[in-house]
């Protein structure tokens, strides 16, 4: 429903309309249209009391004649459409033109979403008011008729053979010739049920692998349907919240993985509670693996790890969105006169404090939300205290709201890709002690090997500085001057005491041998020219050292193309602020000849 938690006015606010009349949803009837954020138009077919409290209404699209059914409060205002801005369900295409058809069965009626001079010209076509195609590349991927472009491909060719394919949930989808009347009966092509929790495949062809049903209520959360640029800031958006290690296969039909949370100003812990409880509902076990609280070791079926760490990103999302929601609320409260004097109370630093507890209270009960039944019941808002003394009572209200069933928040590929790329666990050596033939017991571990030995092969890579050693040129051991680099030469300098390399890694220059005499410079990774990916490659393949042992010394600009060379790098800095780079450092430094062997 629209975004709107204010049941005091007689209009809500739409994004990209503006301001428009409300009714409360208990005085809706079938047949009414309801508009929502950005213009987008549903009709109602069917309204049903879904408790003493809510109502279900279920509604089809007035441009892609697809439905839709969702809980609703019955005093909360929504949108109603009046009779003179009423709009027609569908297109009212040509004969001349290939038509695509959807099936709306609650509606009992086809409607035609697109339609083109060719089959392939009418699945691709605009939907009204020139969006991004519903057709080929959202509704048959959201309906599971073809996830890749391929599937999709053979869809809209069977179909335009004179096939029908149904959805699990009823939809079904057609591709009219031109001339052809609407056929009373053609033939169909419905998914076959492949057993309990598996997905289905159709009659027609294996190429078609239907995606589990997402709640009725709104999309899956992996669905983006809005082109290639918004999937790909999407994408990245997601993968900010989490880091994802590659899935280790063990005996037995267990499987493992490691996923890290970034710190992000104090909410990594936050995110790696969240994910505990969200593991329940993907039945795989989660705990922590050390104490800062940032990182979970999770084990289960294989199936159930990959689409657990397929789904989590998008989870995480989808609650730090209603989060932000909450925490927008929360602004608007702050910069109210009447409360100006508490706030003002607070301090600087009481006000960020504050804000930042609201917050993590309420993703907290979002999260519990989004986990639990989509029933759940949750308390109203006391318009009798404050916004800030109700954070619980508003996360609750925001997961009422935005609740999915995020069991089904992987993407297929995703989690397949996840299955694909898994490596098999070494199985570790006993640690037992072993009987001599006199039987004297063995020490497992020769004493001599635990004396630090040489580590020829380690390479070190350290980052360049601002400050150099201006005018005149100088080996690039002794020209950069900033303190961090000297920090990190120190370390370096300390795990290669026993044989290895170091190497300054320049925005400019690359890879730099300490004895490599440069002229002075001044350039950063932010100017043109910057060394790329390619030629870093190049200079590792010149050194001999692309398939060498490396640890990075660097902060995260050098790190993210450092890694694109050596993917194996350790990278002790990662992640960390300026302050927590410079203890591990010296952390490093002092137990150089246990971490030297390790790396």
């Amino acid at each position: 429903m629209p975004k709107s938690l204010d049941v005091a006015a007689a209009s809500i606010h739409l994004q990209g309309i503006g301001r428009v009349p409300a009714v409360a949803a208990q005085e809706l009837k079938i047949g009414d249209q309801l508009m929502y954020n950005h213009g987008g138009v549903h009709q109602i077919t069917k309204i049903e009391e879904a408790s003493p409290r809510f109502l279900r209404v279920f509604e089809v699209s007035a441009e892609t004649g697809e439905e839709h059914s969702g809980r609703v409060k019955k005093d909360r205002l929504v949108a109603r459409v009046p009779e003179s801005g009423r709009r027609p369900v569908g297109h009212d295409a040509p004969r001349t033109d290939y038509r695509a058809q959807v099936y709306a069965p609650q509606g009992q009626t086809w409607t035609t979403v697109s339609h083109g001079t060719t089959a392939e010209a009418a699945a691709s076509g605009r939907t009204r008011g020139n969006r991004f195609s519903h057709f080929d590349s959202v509704l048959l991927d959201r309906h599971g008729l073809g996830n890749t472009f391929e599937a999709r491909a053979a869809c809209v060719k069977a179909m335009a053979q004179g096939k029908t394919f149904t959805a699990a949930d009823g939809h079904r989808f057609r591709i009219l010739p031109p001339e052809q009347p609407e056929p009373t009966s053609v033939k169909t092509a419905t998914p076959l049920a492949a057993g309990p929790g598996k997905p289905a495949e159709p009659v027609e062809s294996a190429v078609f692998t239907p995606h589990p049903r997402s709640t009725t209520a709104r999309r899956p959360l992996w669905d983006t349907g809005w082109g290639a640029k918004r999937a790909a800031d999407y994408a990245a958006r997601c993968a900010r919240y989490v880091d994802i290690d590659r899935l280790q296969l063990h005996a037995h039909g267990r499987a493992e993985v490691r996923v890290d949370f970034p710190y992000a100003v104090g909410r990594g812990p936050q995110r790696a509670e969240a994910a505990l409880a969200i593991a329940v509902r993907f039945r795989v076990e989660a705990r922590r693996p050390d104490r800062n609280g940032r990182a979970l070791r999770v084990t289960g079926r294989p199936e159930d790890v990959a689409r657990y760490a397929a789904a989590l990103p998008h989870v995480l999302n989808h609650a730090e969105q209603l989060t932000s929601w909450a925490d927008r609320m929360y602004g608007k409260c702050a910069r109210r006169p009447r409360h100006a004097d508490h706030f003002e109370s607070l301090g600087s630093s009481g006000r960020r404090a504050a804000a930042a507890y609201f917050r993590a209270l309420a993703f907290r009960r979002i999260v519990e939300v989004l986990v639990g039944p989509q029933d759940i019941v949750v308390p109203e808002v006391d318009p009798d205290l404050p916004l800030w003394e109700q954070a619980e009572t508003l996360g609750g209200l925001l997961g009422e709201y935005g609740w999915v069933e995020i069991r089904e928040a992987y993407d297929p590929a995703a989690a397949r890709q996840l299955l694909d790329n898994a490596e098999r666990a070494k199985v570790p050596a006993s640690r037992r002690p072993v009987t001599g033939k006199h039987g004297e017991q063995l020490t497992l571990f020769d004493p001599a090997t635990l004396a630090p030995q040489p580590t020829a092969g380690l390479v070190v890579v350290i980052p360049c500085s601002g400050s150099k050693v201006m005018g005149h040129a100088a080996p690039a051991g002794e020209f950069y001057t900033g303190s961090l680099h000297t920090h990190a030469r120190r370390t370096a300098d300390a795990l290669t005491a026993n044989g290895g390399t170091v190497l300054v890694l320049s925005a400019l220059h690359g890879l730099l041998t300490l004895d490599q005499v440069i002229e002075p410079y001044d350039h950063t990774w932010t100017d043109a020219g910057s060394i790329t990916v390619e030629e870093l490659h190049v200079q590792a393949a010149e050194l001999g050292l692309v398939g060498a042992r490396v640890v990075l010394l660097t902060p995260s600009q050098y790190t993210q193309r450092a890694v694109a060379v050596w993917p194996h790098a350790r990278t002790p800095l990662a992640n960390l602020g300026i302050g927590r780079q410079r203890s591990r450092l010296t952390a490093l430094r002092e137990s150089a000849h246990i971490y030297s062997v390790a790396a």
